[in-house]
């Protein structure tokens, strides 16, 4: 993994800051709170000629993942992160738009869990554009996963999560593309309580690994 940059604070970031905790909500651990077009405010971590869009599961919010975004943009990529609830495809759109705008030739999207996956599969069938797409303890169903259409898919699971494991393996050889694959990591935690336990650092770097080949 290569070393990430040392961390910059411009104008933009000091606002940021100064206007997150003005409204009582600071942001995750190293991100900063940024407003979309559509008037979203989401987290975002980094900045990089390669972006990524992270969607949280039902239950879970940005913060959960501050851990993996934190690791992403230490390697020289853009993050913003949001909550399933808020991720409709104009918002998903909204996202990516703002990562490209900022300097991300392209963008992938990670999503978590059932809710996640949902939202990744309305926003391929919208249309969306992304290089790559990576689902984290999620499944879908056969619509669901024929809309994801032919990017590169990476699907991951707890080695002891059995239904998640096993529906990641389904999925990756179900799965439109040549380029699918299926990462297995230690443990039996779902979605983001996987960087509490013992299968963090796999799930970091394998993630983290799966962006750096297309970045």
């Amino acid at each position: 993994m290569r070393p990430g940059r040392p961390a910059r604070l411009g104008l933009v970031t000091v606002l940021a800051l100064v206007a997150a905790a003005a409204c009582g909500r600071p942001p995750p651990e190293g991100a900063v709170e940024v407003t979309l077009a559509d008037g979203t405010q989401v987290a975002s971590w980094g900045d990089g000629e390669y972006g990524v869009v992270l969607i949280a599961d039902d239950g879970e919010t940005a913060a959960d993942w501050a851990a993996l975004a934190t690791e992403i943009a230490a390697n020289r990529m853009a993050v913003v992160a949001l909550d399933s609830a808020a991720a409709d495809p104009d918002t998903l759109a909204a996202a990516a738009r703002w990562l490209t705008d900022g300097g991300a030739e392209r963008v992938a999207t990670i999503a978590s869990g059932d809710a996640g996956g949902t939202r990744l599969a309305e926003a391929a069938g919208d249309g969306a554009a992304v290089d790559q797409l990576i689902l984290i303890s999620g499944s879908l169903g056969d619509d669901q996963l024929a809309a994801l259409g032919e990017p590169p898919k990476l699907f991951i699971a707890a080695e002891g999560d059995e239904a998640g494991s096993l529906g990641a393996e389904q999925m990756t050889d179900a799965a439109a593309g040549a380029w699918n694959a299926v990462l297995l990591v230690p443990g039996s935690d779902r979605g983001a309580a996987i960087l509490g336990g013992e299968g963090r650092d796999a799930l970091i770097d394998g993630v983290v690994a799966r962006l750096e080949e297309r970045r």
